[in-house]
């Protein structure tokens, strides 16, 4: 059976997104662009959206921050919901989503990391890379970790880019970060940094590094460092080299090249160093207290090409220092109510199908990290997502006939529960403030680092405009004691008279734009119509927000804008007051 005649009995469908990273936002950009009535509930534990984008691509690399742009238009697309500040398992169940959902997709990503399994690996002053590099960025959860920067010596064990943005963050000048979107409380300790050499340290040697050859080049690149490797370390074994010469090897020859260039450096006085150091294993961590020290034994490759292992040999290796950071690797943590493969770290899946064991749960899907594991670079989550999507889709081809209400009834449950949502329009207001708050810094923004300044930071001027069209109408039937949000609610036609500004108005004003449906369009036509002038008004809304006008004067030239916008679409439909009865709301107010 086509998914259309499949869908022919219900107005649309609803999906749950679980996650706000890029795997999320692609799922949603296939659901969107499917040519079917989908609706797309994206829930995220945090207020922000845009996961690793946000909280884990280094400051000092903007240009990888670009993919938001992408995610933003995403999120601005007719039928896009976001339920931020919502943490499955605690504010809402599994169950309950695929009680309310067609589908539910599970893409969010690693949140911590794999361990080495060593003793000490717990003691003060050893510390994960996800630890320092949500600090740095700004992520609630590392908001308040401490590093002791007033070591000298620090080791990284892990040679991949995320140990490579540990390490250029530690090394690099300070005064090249104060024009980033560094958080502050992380740049005003690395200000005070008393940090001098970097070990970087690998259990393989130069050719199975992950660096990619431009992270790697910038090491070398940091002004009044010094990068530095040991030309022994780099003499090759015969798989090494056919490692080293395979045509899908893309950074492995630019990588040699760099580490050999780094051999014959010399450190000047006064430098900060960065040693690459290959072979070796760590053992343990030792210290009175806290890290003073890092065991390590040499390791020899063994094995074929391309799954050569390292072999701890007998030969052990001491390195005092006074801080270490483990970058071995992502690793996912079970939700509660789904599968999880725990030696893995990822939901099993068929497809993107999650199973449980050789079953196949119906309506439960993966994607991202949560489903392959933490591989791949941003725009790898687009085919894993498209591949989640099509399984999705192919499995409702096959029958959907059950009417499901999807973030209407999600939003009732959460505001009896007393969890304050944070939608896109909350998003949009504290994106513009972190800008706002940057530019006498002369950064593109300073974040807000803590959950509770998130929510107040949307909730002054213009909140109105910080509740979906759904919310807005649900709480005026509430007013009301209706039982349907579309039911008319006389209280919103004054709305308008009774603000004394925009700031006190307690819905959205978009429930006072009508919508010129034509002949009777059928349910499915107008739910898409009015999430089409949902989304064109809260645009106009935001933007409109700090020219002149009275409230009544914004709202008259909003209407104006959306039918520029409708027609600049070719849509054949305009707004006009005679609608309003049609879609359930009140008549307009003349102003």
């Amino acid at each position: 059976m086509h998914i259309m005649s499949a869908m022919s009995a219900i107005p649309a469908i609803h999906v749950a997104i679980v996650g706000a990273g890029p795997s999320g936002f692609y799922a949603a950009e296939a659901l969107l662009r499917s040519g079917l009535s989908v609706r797309v509930d994206m829930i995220e534990r945090l207020p922000t959206p845009f996961g690793l984008v946000r909280s884990g691509v280094a400051p000092d690399h903007p240009k990888l921050k670009q993919a938001i742009l992408v995610y933003d238009r995403i999120a601005r697309t007719p039928g896009f919901n976001f339920f931020g500040n919502v943490q499955v398992g605690r504010d809402i169940t599994v169950a309950e989503l695929r009680a309310t959902h067609h589908a539910v997709v599970f893409a969010c990503g690693a949140e911590t990391d794999r361990r080495m399994g060593v003793p000490g690996e717990d003691l003060p002053r050893s510390h994960t890379a996800t630890e320092f590099v949500g600090w740095f960025n700004g992520h609630p959860d590392y908001r308040d970790r401490t590093f002791d920067l007033s070591q000298e010596t620090v080791a990284i064990v892990g040679q991949g880019n995320v140990a490579a943005d540990v390490c250029r963050i530690l090394a690099k000048p300070v005064d090249e970060l104060r024009s980033t979107d560094i958080a502050e409380h992380a740049f005003d300790a690395l200000a005070r940094s008393q940090v001098r050499e970097i070990h970087v340290i690998g259990r393989r040697g130069p050719v199975q590094a992950k660096f990619t050859t431009k992270e790697l080049r910038e090491l070398g690149e940091i002004a009044g460092c010094a990068t530095l490797a040991d030309a022994a370390d780099l003499v090759l074994n015969a798989e090494s080299e056919t490692e080293l010469m395979d045509r899908n090897n893309l950074n492995g020859l630019g990588n040699i090249a760099l580490f050999r260039a780094f051999a014959v450096r010399k450190p000047e006085v006064g430098q900060r160093a960065i040693r690459f150091r290959f072979h070796l294993n760590p053992m343990a961590l030792v210290g009175d207290g806290q890290v003073e020290k890092l065991i390590l034994t040499r390791t020899r490759l063994e094995g074929p090409p391309f799954v050569q292992v390292a072999r701890p040999t007998d030969e052990p290796v001491e390195l005092d220092c006074g801080l270490v950071f483990r970058s071995i690797g992502y690793r996912s943590v079970p939700i509660p109510g789904l599968p999880f493969d725990d030696t893995l770290g990822t939901v099993p899946h068929t497809g993107g199908r999650v199973r449980a064991g050789a079953v196949t749960l119906p309506g439960l899907y993966v994607s991202g990290w949560l489903k392959r594991g933490p591989t791949g670079i941003i725009g790898t989550n687009r085919a894993d997502s498209v591949e989640t999507v099509e399984s999705l889709l192919a499995d409702l081809s096959k029958g959907c006939d059950q009417e499901k209400r999807g973030a209407e009834t999600v939003g009732e449950l959460l505001e009896r529960r007393g969890v304050r949502v944070f939608d896109y329009q909350n998003w949009s207001m504290l994106d513009t403030a972190e800008i706002s708050r940057g530019k006498p810094k002369g950064k593109p923004r300073e974040k807000f680092t803590r959950i509770d300044e998130m929510l107040a930071a949307s909730a002054g001027r213009g909140n109105e405009a910080g509740r979906s069209f759904g919310s807005a109408l649900a709480l005026a039937s509430q007013w009301k004691g209706s039982s349907h949000p579309n039911t008319p609610v006389e209280t919103m036609d004054t709305m308008a008279e009774e603000a004394s500004d925009a700031d006190s108005i307690a819905v959205r004003p978009e429930s006072q734009i009508s919508i010129k449906t034509g002949a009777s369009p059928n349910r499915q036509e107008i739910e898409r119509r009015r999430e089409i002038v949902r989304q064109l008004f809260n645009d106009f809304w935001v933007s409109a927000e700090d020219k002149p006008g009275t409230f009544a004067e914004r709202l008259n030239r909003a209407e104006g804008h959306i039918n520029e916008q409708l027609a600049a679409r070719g849509e054949t439909w305009q707004l006009d007051a005679a609608s309003r009865k049609q879609l359930g709301l009140p008549p307009s107010k003349t102003v």
